[in-house]
């Protein structure tokens, strides 16, 4: 969100912002349109495809835009902070592997554990 924005506290907070439309296209387009879902938010006057242009809208103060933990690890654009806010969802990841008496191999086990431990180690609360 903008760095003049006060940070929200709830999902209410989010209601009367200025939200940013994602291309139906996008990987961003579901989880904004379950966020918005159930706020009397107003209809979008701008819209990103990518990750980036979002960062830079809202850098420009044209709205607030829902992103991956992963698209603002690191520096963000001078005019954006960055908000975890519980009740936004999370995203789960799921492996299947095969269980017999030779599976899960051991490289299929020494990847799960990596995996695992990466997410582990993510901050939640960028």
């Amino acid at each position: 969100m903008p760095a003049a924005t006060p940070v929200p506290v709830s999902t209410a907070d989010l209601e009367h912002l200025t939200w940013l439309g994602v291309d139906p296209d996008a990987a961003a387009h579901s989880a904004t349109e379950q966020a918005r879902r159930g706020l009397k938010a107003t209809p979008p006057a701008h819209s990103y495809y990518d990750y980036d242009v979002a960062l830079s809208l809202v850098s420009g103060g044209l709205g607030i835009a829902i992103v991956p933990a992963l698209a603002v690890l690191g520096v963000l654009p001078d005019g954006v902070k960055a908000v975890s806010l519980p009740g936004l969802g999370t995203r789960r990841l799921i492996a299947r592997h095969r269980t017999t008496r030779s599976e899960p191999r051991k490289e299929v086990l020494t990847v799960l554990d990596a995996i695992i431990a990466s997410a582990a180690e993510l901050d939640t609360n960028v």
